[in-house]
């Protein structure tokens, strides 16, 4: 079942451009769908999580202050991130809705979507390929299964790492929950 809410209701309820929500969100919801993950819960905390992650609702690049080459150097040579080539850390810097970061994460979402993110990762700005890297990692990573659970921190902390913007992620979820069951009622 589609999310009761149409796109220029979430954009409402989300402070973000119509514009952004109609061309972004239709992509996330059908990757979710794809996944068989997208339950109403999920939906809630997909949106939220992208209007957090990337404030416009449109994927996203990392951030950087300065100097780009030596902002991301901080990720070059991290073993955890696969990072194992000079420049690692710029080249497979945070992209997309969920900001995937790292080499070895670039690998493996290549892997899974069949697409070449490791030789051109700006492939993870485009909306399809962003909406289906953001589905994959909220089911591997059961952000899925917490957001039915309602556990909303837990869902915060597997994507961000830390509670980082945890009550403006929480303000969305609930005026999305609210509307949602509005919406839902009223059908």
């Amino acid at each position: 079942m589609p999310f009761p809410l149409p796109p220029a209701r979430i954009a409402t309820l989300l402070g973000v451009s119509t514009r952004n929500v109609e061309q972004n969100w239709p992509h996330v919801e059908t990757a979710l769908q794809d996944l068989g993950i997208a339950t109403e819960l999920v939906c809630i905390a997909a949106c939220s999580t992208i209007r957090v992650e990337c404030p416009s609702f449109t994927p996203q690049s990392e951030k950087f202050n300065g100097n780009m080459d030596e902002y991301f150097k901080r990720y070059d040579g991290r073993a955890d991130l696969g990072n194992t080539e000079p420049g690692d850390g710029c080249r497979f810097r945070g992209r997309g809705y969920i900001q995937i970061t790292g080499r070895a994460n670039y690998a493996h979402y290549a892997k899974e979507l069949g697409v070449d993110l490791v030789g051109q990762p700006a492939l993870a700005l485009d909306p399809v390929i962003a909406a289906h890297l953001f589905a994959h990692f909220f089911h591997e990573h059961d952000v899925d299964a917490g957001a039915n659970r309602q556990d909303w921190k837990m869902v915060r902390e597997r994507v961000n790492g830390g509670l980082n913007d945890y009550a403006e992620f929480l303000s969305y979820v609930n005026r999305l929950k609210a509307n949602a069951a509005d919406a839902t009622q009223g059908a």
